[in-house]
């Protein structure tokens, strides 16, 4: 499977399991409600990973991110990380998917919560992502297992982040049992599953040019 293919599968993939008629609904049976109340309505369905919100107030912590840092969200899915740093903490964030349903799904939503000055959605592969200045931070939550090629994702990531940057990971990988009964969210029977060991994880980000600061197994 070359990577055009991959790319069509998993966009596929993420494109049959994207409700966004839920969305839609739950937005509509609030229409005069506050910022507030629309970031509790939609925290359920757009933090696409495991520990929804928490994960990402975790993440904002572990990337030490202050008012007005310039934060990458790689494979930002519907969007919900980057409107939470960019309404809670001011950030500037670029969302990057590769998925049409859920490029535009989060664009729209962005737009509902008033906040397309902060938040930028690009809709690419990652390695096609537009040169510009590095940033602060450069965020990856369940991306990893998803992608063969981790030597050029994890290349990316350090392009894309300044020298005194953080990339943040937050990602499943083996354990004991090495291999995951199937399906899993993130594939049917295996064939978009690209699972990394502990050990080769980390020996590949610092291979990338990465300085590993902390590592956590959660599970």
């Amino acid at each position: 499977m070359d990577r055009d293919d991959l790319k069509d599968q998993i966009t596929s993939h993420w494109t049959q399991r994207t409700d966004t008629a839920a969305l839609e609904r739950k937005l509509a049976a609030a229409p005069g409600a506050d910022r507030a109340r629309l970031f509790e309505t939609l925290a359920p369905h757009d933090q696409l990973h495991a520990g929804l919100m928490e994960a990402t107030r975790l993440l904002a912590r572990w990337a030490d991110l202050s008012v007005g840092s310039r934060v990458l969200d790689i494979g930002a899915g519907l969007g919900g990380t980057a409107r939470f740093l960019a309404e809670e903490l001011n950030c500037r964030v670029t969302a990057v998917d590769v998925t049409p349903v859920l490029h535009e799904a989060a664009s729209a939503l962005t737009e509902r919560l008033g906040l397309t000055d902060r938040v930028e959605h690009l809709r690419c592969d990652i390695v096609e992502l537009p040169r510009s200045e590095p940033y602060d931070a450069v965020l990856l939550q369940h991306v990893d297992m998803q992608i063969r090629d981790k030597d050029g994702l994890y290349r990316c990531a350090r392009r894309c982040c300044s020298d005194k940057g953080r990339v943040i990971w937050h990602d499943w990988l083996t354990g004991a049992q090495q291999k995951p009964s199937y399906p899993v969210m993130w594939s049917e029977d295996g064939a978009l599953s690209f699972l990394s060991s502990p050990t080769e994880f980390c020996k590949g980000i610092q291979s990338a040019g990465l300085e590993l600061v902390s590592f956590e197994e959660i599970g």
